[in-house]
C-alpha cells in the first residue's frame, strides 16, 4: 500500500518512520501538523496491524468532528477507495479500512472509556484529556501478537489536567516514550506570516506552548514562576562526603522531605536537590519520617531544616523537633516561618540566577511543586490542591536559613529580577 504522505516536517517524518518505539508523542504549536501525523500514522498502523482493532481517543465529539474527522475523510476520498466512516452500528463510532475487518474505534473523553480490547492506539490533543481517561484508554491495549502495538500521542502541550509533564519525564526516562517537537513555523502549508502573527497575539509563556510546542505554564498566578526546566533542571548526584540538607514540611497524613547539597558560600551559594521522600498513610507522621530518613541516609551527615511549627508541643507530649532529635538528627528552625511574599521574591530570584537546581527524575514531586503551585491575589500560597505545596514549603524554609541577608543592601546583595506579578 502507498499513501502520499505530503508533509515535510521533521518531527512528523520521525514519528511516521519509527516502528520500534512503543510510545511516540508530537508536541506542537498551533498549525504544526499534529492532526496530520495522527491521521497518516493511524492509517499506517491499521495496515501494519491488519486483523487487530485500533482506538482513537479524543477530548470531545465536537472537537473530533471539527479537527480529526475532516482530515481523515479527505484522505479517504483522495487516496483510499473503500475506506468508510460510521457514526453508529455494531462498532459504535468507527472507521473501516479495505484491508481489515477490524475497525478503528473512536472514544470520547467525555465519558468513561469502556469496550473492546485493542492492539494500537491514537490520542488526539492529549493534554486536554483528564488522566483518568488516558489511563482507562491505555488499559484497553491488551491484544497479544500485534505486529506494531504503538501508542501515538499528538497535541499542544497545555497540560490542562496536570499530568503531562510527569508522564513525559517518567516515560522518557524509562525509554518507553520518545517525544518530538514541532513549531508553528515548521509547517510549509501554513500562510508564511502565520507564526509571526501568533507571536504578536501571545505573551512569552503562551508562545512557549502555542507557538513552539514546548510544555510550559500559562498565566501569572504561579508561585515559583521563575522556575523553568531549561534553567533549573540538573542531574545533581548524591555525594556521601557532603552534608545532606533535609528540608521537611510537617503535614497530617502527608510527610514530605527533600534532600539537597549546598555548594559555595554567602549569597552565591547553589542549592541542588538530588532526592526526595514522601510517605502517606498510617506511618505518615514525624516518627515515621524520621525512621525513613535514617534508613536511607543515617543521621550523622544529615541536617534537617523544618517548619517553625515543629517546635510546638503536641498532644503526645513531644514536639516534632523533639521526635526528630530523639532519633539522633540535628534540627534547625526559626521562631516563625518566613513571610510569604519575601520568601517568594528570594526563591524566585534564586531560580532566575540558577542557584536552585533540581534533579528532574529523582525529585518529581519537588519539580511538580515548582511547576504547579499557584498563588492567590494577595500573594499567599494557594493550598487548595492537597497534593501540592508540601515540598515547595520545605524548600522555602531551607532558603530562609541559607539566604537570610539576600535582600539586604550592600555589595554582596544578589540582583533581584522582576517577578512580573
Amino acid at each position: 500500500m502507498r499513501i502520499a504522505f505530503r508533509r515535510k516536517i521533521a518531527a512528523q517524518v520521525a514519528i511516521f518512520d519509527d516502528e520500534s518505539t512503543r510510545e511516540l508523542m508530537l508536541c506542537g504549536g498551533f498549525g504544526a501538523g499534529k492532526t496530520a501525523i495522527l491521521v497518516y500514522k493511524g492509517i499506517k498502523l491499521s495496515y501494519q496491524n491488519r486483523g487487530f482493532a485500533g482506538g482513537l481517543l479524543v477530548p470531545s465529539i465536537p472537537e473530533f468532528k471539527r479537527d480529526f474527522l475532516p482530515m481523515m475523510l479527505n484522505v479517504f476520498q483522495r487516496e483510499i477507495p473503500g475506506a468508510t466512516y460510521h457514526q453508529s452500528g455494531k462498532f459504535g463510532m468507527h472507521f473501516m479500512f479495505p484491508w481489515s475487518k477490524e475497525p478503528l474505534y473512536v472514544f470520547s473523553a467525555e465519558r468513561q472509556v469502556k469496550g473492546p480490547n485493542l492492539g494500537w492506539l491514537l490520542v488526539n490533543e492529549m493534554s486536554l484529556i483528564k488522566w483518568e481517561r488516558i489511563k482507562e484508554f491505555l488499559a484497553r491495549r491488551r491484544l497479544p501478537h500485534v505486529p506494531c502495538p504503538q501508542v501515538i500521542f499528538a497535541g499542544t502541550p497545555e497540560d490542562e489536567y496536570d499530568w503531562l509533564d510527569a508522564f513525559i519525564t517518567k516515560r522518557t526516562a524509562s525509554g518507553r516514550l520518545k517525544v518530538h517537537y514541532a513549531t508553528s513555523f515548521d509547517n510549509p502549508f501554513n500562510d508564511e506570516s502565520y507564526g509571526a502573527d501568533l507571536l504578536e497575539n501571545f505573551d512569552e509563556d503562551e508562545a512557549q506552548v502555542y507557538v513552539y510546542g514546548r510544555p510550559g505554564r500559562i498565566g501569572n498566578n504561579y508561585f515559583f514562576r521563575k522556575y523553568t526546566p531549561a534553567n533549573n533542571d540538573f542531574e545533581i548526584e548524591y555525594d556521601p562526603e557532603l552534608l545532606i540538607h533535609a528540608s521537611l514540611d510537617f503535614n497530617v497524613g502527608r510527610m514530605c522531605c527533600g534532600f539537597a547539597h549546598i555548594f559555595g558560600n554567602g549569597n552565591a551559594k547553589q542549592v541542588g536537590y538530588f532526592d526526595q521522600l514522601k510517605i502517606k498513610g498510617t506511618d505518615a507522621d514525624t516518627d515515621g519520617m524520621a525512621r525513613a530518613i535514617k534508613a536511607r541516609y543515617g543521621t550523622e551527615n544529615v541536617l534537617i531544616t523544618c517548619d517553625a511549627s515543629g517546635k510546638n508541643r503536641k498532644t503526645t507530649g513531644r514536639s516534632d523537633v523533639q521526635v526528630l532529635e530523639s532519633h539522633g538528627f540535628k534540627v534547625r528552625y526559626t521562631a516563625s516561618n518566613p513571610p510569604i511574599r519575601r520568601s517568594q521574591i528570594v526563591t524566585n530570584s534564586l531560580f532566575a540566577k540558577r542557584q536552585i537546581l533540581v534533579h528532574p527524575t529523582k525529585c518529581p514531586d519537588i519539580k511538580k511543586d515548582f511547576l504547579k503551585v499557584k498563588q492567590k491575589a494577595d500573594y499567599d500560597i494557594d493550598k487548595s490542591n492537597i497534593e501540592l505545596t508540601h515540598f515547595g514549603d520545605g524548600v522555602r524554609y531551607l532558603v530562609h536559613h541559607e539566604f537570610p541577608n539576600f535582600l539586604d543592601r550592600g555589595k554582596n546583595r544578589a540582583e533581584i529580577l522582576p517577578l512580573g506579578v
